[in-house]
């Protein structure tokens, strides 16, 4: 009799997530997106056949990369959408591999993560030297496209559609463009606290049911 009950009240509490009203499935919907970013720069590159400077450096020792990271949304149909806060990149060392703090971004009601979000990346910055001889440095998705243009772009990360989204490209440095690291970006989704608290609100309703069911069963009286 107990299994029975037990069956009864388990089909009961899916009925009950499964009918739940309009406002419930809006609140199902509400997400966060995460953005992570990893910044990881190479051993100092080198000059073949300088003499002139020891080590042949193309860049001074103890040279240090600075700068400002930036995702940026645009949903699919237009809507509008906060972007995450800017990243600040702040004295990344040769042979060196940093990720950043993640970026949590709260999603407005009405996102349809389904229908994809357009996600783009930029960074720009410089490469400090001790000396105060500083080079411009950013981000492109390849060095090739350092050389098409020196100027940092809006690089296309891909359309977010539920499914983590993953890209990774060159840190380069000028005058002429020498690759001195890459960026690592994952961008995945977050559910928010009332979400998985509607989800878990049947559930935890049946196992009080059935531990409350158990409990009088067992103190039933033999002789009633």
């Amino acid at each position: 009799m107990r299994s029975v009950w037990t069956r009864f009240t388990v089909a009961a509490a899916l009925v009950a997530l499964l009918s739940a009203p309009a406002q419930a499935t809006a609140i199902l919907s509400l997400t966060s997106l995460e953005f992570d970013l990893t910044i990881s720069l190479l051993p100092p590159p080198t000059i073949p056949g300088n003499p002139v400077i020891p080590g042949n450096p193309v860049f001074p020792a103890g040279s240090l990369l600075n700068g400002t990271a930036q995702f940026s949304l645009s949903p699919l149909p237009p809507s509008i959408v906060p972007s995450p806060p800017q990243i600040d990149v702040a004295g990344l060392a040769f042979d060196s591999s940093t990720p950043m703090p993640p970026q949590i971004v709260p999603l407005p009601p009405g996102i349809d993560i389904a229908s994809g979000i357009g996600i783009t990346f930029s960074f720009s910055g410089e490469l400090a030297a001790p000396h105060g001889d500083n080079f411009t440095a950013g981000a492109f998705p390849t060095l090739d496209d350092a050389f098409a243009s020196p100027l940092p772009p809006q690089i296309d990360i891909g359309v977010f559609s539920g499914t983590p989204l993953h890209f990774s490209g060159a840190i380069v440095a000028f005058d002429d463009p020498v690759k001195i690291g890459t960026f690592d970006v994952t961008i995945s989704e977050v559910p928010e606290p009332a979400s998985l608290l509607l989800l878990l609100v049947p559930l935890m309703l049946a196992v009080a049911l059935i531990r409350q069911r158990g409990a009088a069963e067992e103190n039933r009286s033999p002789f009633a």
